[in-house]
């Protein structure tokens, strides 16, 4: 028996680094769990994450390369997310 081509094993898993600016809407209780939400389902891989008491969130991800594209505006037709700003990834150690 042999496996097909678009089996998950024989796919490469490339994947776009991204790093995400997010404000808020002031006092949205549930902003950031649609947002950690909606990267989990949309297989995205959070690296880094940064929230602040004042309403912002600032997310690396790791997205399949062929979603890259649409991950801010996913993210800015969320509920209580007031803007979505991509940043050009900082290096890590």
């Amino acid at each position: 028996m042999t496996t097909p081509a678009s089996s998950p094993s024989n796919t490469s898993r490339a994947v776009t680094e991204l790093e995400l600016s997010l404000e808020l809407e002031t006092g949205a209780q549930s902003a950031l769990v649609r947002a950690l939400t909606l990267l989990h389902r949309r297989r995205c891989r959070v690296v880094e994450a940064h929230y602040d008491r004042t309403d912002h969130l600032t997310v690396v991800v790791q997205a399949p390369a062929r979603h890259a594209h649409c991950v801010q505006a996913w993210l800015s037709a969320l509920v209580d997310v007031a803007a979505v700003t991509a940043q050009p990834p900082s290096p890590r150690l």
